[in-house]
């Protein structure tokens, strides 16, 4: 990082992409706030629309992380529509920072398109295990709204998505959250049946 500070913008950009993600992987996610940073001014002046999404996405999880949510979702929403048509396999992760910046502005339906989104594109990339937890949260935000009726359904999918993958802790909450649902919207003696079982 010290050492490519000197170097023009597009030579710079794909090391600093290297560094953030060796960032996330480490869990540094605050340290990534400033590379990430330099990616989005420096895409910005060379009017790379492609690099800048990717700064956006990195920064826009350092902002998740870091407690700013309102500016993380605007970073998160630019970015989405071109990290679709040009790196597809980035759209879960993207998605997902999204929910939670979402979530923390309290944005309960656009947490659950979001993290919907998300739970569609690790879909996509085999990734059975991240949707069906992007299922369940996208079940908690649908009941959040009020939406009783999706709430169960994300719920049941991220169930079966946790079953055909062997993930107890994600089943077990789903199958808590559904019968939770069903105790406090549709039938109380139905849904403590179901929290016991």
């Amino acid at each position: 990082a010290l050492a490519i500070r000197g170097l023009p913008d597009r030579a710079r950009i794909p090391l600093l992409l290297g560094l953030c993600e060796v960032l996330v992987e480490r869990n540094e996610c605050g340290a990534v706030e400033e590379p990430a940073a330099d990616i989005v001014s420096a895409a910005t002046r060379l009017r790379d629309g492609v690099l800048l999404a990717h700064g956006q996405r990195f920064l826009g999880l350092a902002y998740v992380e870091t407690g700013r949510p309102v500016e993380a979702a605007e970073l998160l929403e630019a970015a989405l529509p071109v990290l679709r048509e040009t790196s597809p396999f980035l759209v879960g992760p993207a998605a997902w920072a999204l929910g939670n910046a979402l979530v923390g502005l309290g944005q309960w339906v656009g947490g659950r398109t979001a993290f919907a989104t998300a739970s569609t594109a690790f879909e996509a990339e085999d990734r059975i295990m991240e949707s069906g937890h992007a299922q369940w949260r996208a079940g908690n935000c649908a009941w959040d709204a009020g939406d009783v009726a999706a709430a169960a359904v994300h719920y049941e999918i991220a169930a079966e998505r946790a079953h055909a993958t062997a993930t107890p802790d994600l089943y077990v909450e789903a199958l808590r959250s559904r019968a939770a649902l069903r105790a406090d919207t549709e039938d109380l003696a139905a849904g403590l049946a179901d929290l016991d079982a």
